[in-house]
């Protein structure tokens, strides 16, 4: 969908896999999970299917 421009039917999409993503029991499958989904989350948001998720500092 993103390769496509169909950018809220991704957020959709996104919204559902995020929620399913927090019954992973197993640590580094979830986060991978986490990993991958925020950046399909920082391409819709941008609406640039090259987009990164930017890292915050702390």
């Amino acid at each position: 969908m993103i390769a496509l421009g169909r950018w809220d039917e991704a957020q959709g999409k996104l919204e559902a896999v995020r929620n399913r993503g927090q019954t992973v029991k197993d640590v580094e499958r979830k986060q991978d999970l986490i990993d991958k989904v925020n950046l399909l989350y920082a391409r819709v948001a941008s609406r640039d299917p090259d987009a990164a998720p930017t890292r915050s500092s702390g």
